[in-house]
């Protein structure tokens, strides 16, 4: 995993930073083990070269004057920066984004709408932008403590979040297929999203999601497929699968084990719904990660 960046450790641990983060490094979370599910929002900046990470297990490459940001509850899987990779990371707890972000549902929209394809190309001036307050925060950070120290930075944080939501906003509404009742739309759709992260270990039923919302299941799976084009049984579906995938990375971890830690009644109906949906056993998808890591050795 190549990277042109020298900046200093951040421990940064399975919850991520308490507040937001400004790092000049890919090198600064290489001590991480992967896979890794976010507590954070990351954003991505490339300036020169290229960075390819992979998200939920999908590789997306970053190029020159591209911007990517990935939301909480999604899991790195990897990275690989090339010899002459430049750019920068912004890390924001969940928390800090809601105490800070005003727009925070707007932003969250725009994101679920870049779900599928997360890096958007930006302009020599939005690069230019992000740049400056970048440099500002960084020549900021070193500086010692000063009257008002916290909040000249929370101020620059803030600048770049809404000019990272200003880019994606203008790009959403480029869409003429995106239709005015959306906004309702993503909002429910982003609070289901929220649920299912919170709790697809446990729940799989749609019933259980439309009760916490406040309606019908019916009205749920519509709002799901209008918004994103999958219904809300797809969806659920997915964040189980994705992780059965994840967690069979991991050969500590028996499929018995995998198959209670996703509450499942036993491993054999496990075993069949992960074979249902992925038309392989859970058995031979494990057996098929072991041969290609053995090829690649």
């Amino acid at each position: 995993m190549a990277s042109s960046f020298t900046t200093r450790k951040v421990a940064l641990g399975l919850e991520g930073p308490r507040r937001v983060m400004v790092l000049n490094s890919i090198d600064a979370i290489s001590h991480l083990s992967f896979p890794l599910k976010l507590k954070t929002l990351i954003s991505i900046v490339c300036v020169k070269g290229e960075l390819t990470v992979s998200v939920d297990l999908v590789e997306h490459t970053l190029k020159a004057s591209n911007i990517m940001v990935v939301r909480p509850g999604h899991t790195l899987t990897g990275y690989n920066a090339s010899s002459d990779f430049n750019g920068f990371l912004i890390m924001a707890p969940l928390s800090t984004l809601n105490h800070s972000l005003l727009s925070f549902s707007r932003l969250m929209s725009c994101f679920m709408y870049f779900r599928e394809r997360p890096i958007v190309e930006i302009t020599t001036e939005e690069l230019e932008i992000q740049q400056h307050l970048h440099s500002a925060i960084v020549k900021k950070q070193a500086t010692t403590h000063t009257p008002y120290y916290d909040s000249i930075l929370d101020a620059l944080y803030q600048s770049v979040l809404y000019e990272t939501l200003s880019i994606y906003t203008a790009r959403m509404d480029k869409d003429k297929s995106v239709k005015g009742n959306l906004r309702r739309k993503e909002d429910v759709f982003y609070k289901f999203l929220l649920l299912v992260e919170e709790n697809f270990q446990k729940e799989r039923s749609v019933n259980y999601y439309a009760e916490r919302l406040d309606i019908t299941p019916k009205h749920l799976s519509a709002v799901a497929k209008d918004t994103s084009g999958h219904t809300a049984g797809e969806w659920i579906d997915s964040y189980v699968i994705l992780e059965a995938k994840l967690l069979l990375h991991n050969s500590e971890l028996t499929i018995q084990q995998i198959s209670s830690q996703l509450n499942f009644a036993n491993q054999s109906f496990f075993g069949k719904y992960f074979k249902h949906h992925t038309g392989e056993s859970p058995r031979a998808y494990r057996q098929a990660l072991l041969d290609e890591r053995e090829e690649t050795i």
